[in-house]
Formats: C-alpha cells, sequence, structure tokens
C-alpha cells in the first residue's frame, strides 16, 4: 500500500509536512512527541492547551476499498 501511494497519488498530492503517518522517520511516537511538546510550551508559557481526541472504532477496517479509491481520484 505504502509503495502504491508513494509512487502514485502522493506524487500529485504530497502529504502535509505535519502527518506523520506514510512518511519516512516518522510515526505515531514522533506524532506523540510532537504532541506533548506543544502542550509543554504551551503550559510553560501560561497559556491553556486543550485537546480534542476521537476515535472512530474500525473507521478504516469497515471502509469499503472502492470508496477509498474513488475518494483519491476525486482528491
Amino acid at each position: 500500500m505504502y509503495r502504491y501511494l508513494s509512487d502514485g497519488p502522493l506524487l500529485g498530492l504530497p502529504i502535509h509536512p505535519r502527518q506523520h503517518a506514510f512518511q519516512t522517520g516518522k510515526s505515531t511516537e514522533s506524532a506523540l512527541h510532537q504532541l506533548v511538546g506543544r502542550v509543554e510550551r504551551a503550559l510553560d508559557a501560561g497559556q491553556y492547551a486543550l485537546g480534542v481526541f476521537f476515535d472512530i472504532q474500525g473507521a478504516f477496517d469497515n471502509t469499503p476499498i472502492v470508496s477509498v479509491l474513488k475518494a483519491l481520484s476525486e482528491r
């Protein structure tokens, strides 16, 4: 899947630099590190830090591949 994405759709529509999936040297660990760093900087500056998280169980497992391909081609 990675090779298909990197050799196809991602050539014309690059991933945002803050995206951690499908990028060499980035992972869930680097995403968490970046998030914690931003929260710590806000708190150190006497600011508030608010996070909103949601998880859609099975969102990718239950999405038909036809829908994914259609969304990619439209994008």
